[in-house]
């Protein structure tokens, strides 16, 4: 297939998940979450360079769900739970035993989310508005248009937030969307 041809009004939007990067950026040459931060900031900006907007959207994780029965199963229960700051430091096993548990990736997200978008701010790239929702909770720097954004979901997948992260893209005019 050919690269997707960029509406040159530069009304342009990308809509990510997060889990692949935190997986592809697994083997990050970074001391804590802090730094590890600032290489995901990085890498998510950089696949974004001819767009206006990036949005960022995490999974959610239910302790009473029908999947968190089949993680338990998996042996997720057995794996260490970290307090997530800017100084704890990044687990060498972070694919394969942080991220195998729902604790872990739901704190992550709960940090690495708001963080985002204090580094978006820090690097004052006023040109690329930055999107992030985790739970129920959508952040946008600068702020979006509309502040009754309805990011609520019954999914652990990021699946249905894309579909209304689209929904709003589309409501905000934005004329391509991948």
């Amino acid at each position: 297939l050919p690269p997707p041809v960029l509406d040159q009004s530069g009304n342009n939007v990308i809509i990510m998940e997060a889990s692949p990067l935190l997986r592809k950026l697994s083997n990050a040459s970074v001391a804590n979450f802090d730094e590890f931060s600032v290489v995901f900031y990085n890498h998510a900006v950089l696949l974004v360079r001819d767009c206006n907007r990036l949005d960022i959207v995490f999974d959610q994780y239910f302790s009473d769900s029908l999947k968190a029965q089949t993680r338990t199963g998996r042996g997720e229960a057995g794996t260490r739970v970290l307090n997530i700051n800017d100084d704890t430091p990044f687990p060498s096993n972070f694919l394969s035993s942080f991220l195998c548990n729902s604790q872990n990736k739901n704190d992550l997200s709960l940090y690495l989310a708001p963080k985002l978008i204090s580094i978006h701010q820090e690097y004052r790239r006023s040109q690329l508005q930055l999107c992030v929702s985790y739970k129920d909770t959508f952040l946008s720097l600068p702020p979006v248009d509309d502040a009754h954004f309805p990011i609520s979901s019954t999914a652990e997948e990021a699946d249905q937030k894309f579909v209304r992260h689209v929904l709003h893209c589309m409501k905000s005019g934005f004329s391509y969307i991948e």
